[in-house]
């Protein structure tokens, strides 16, 4: 489903998954194998962040209707954030859950 989601997505925007995947600085034919392979969801943001949409496009999964307008939010806030920031907020959590004990 991803594949095909960034397929029609590449295709509405005239530029071929190749392009897409040097403009990115994945290699030739990543995301082509994700037809078959679950990515890594730091490579699928960096197509999120191209087209300036939420990974729920590209990965056909709507936000649950149970999360709460800040959980939402965060989700918003995070489709914005490069690889390396991911990385960090990933670390400021866990340093969080730490605290909680």
């Amino acid at each position: 489903m991803i594949y095909s989601n960034i397929k029609k997505m590449c295709d509405k925007n005239n530029i071929s998954i190749h392009t897409l995947e040097k403009q990115i600085g994945l290699g030739n034919g990543s995301i082509k194998r994700w037809e078959k392979h679950t990515p890594n969801v730091l490579s699928v943001n960096l197509v999120a962040k191209y087209f300036k949409v939420p990974i729920e496009k590209l990965i056909g999964e709507p936000v649950p209707e149970n999360f709460s307008p800040y959980m939402t939010e965060i989700l918003k806030d995070l489709d914005n954030f490069n690889p390396e920031e991911i990385e960090k907020v990933k670390e400021i959590i866990k340093q969080l859950r730490l605290l909680k004990k």
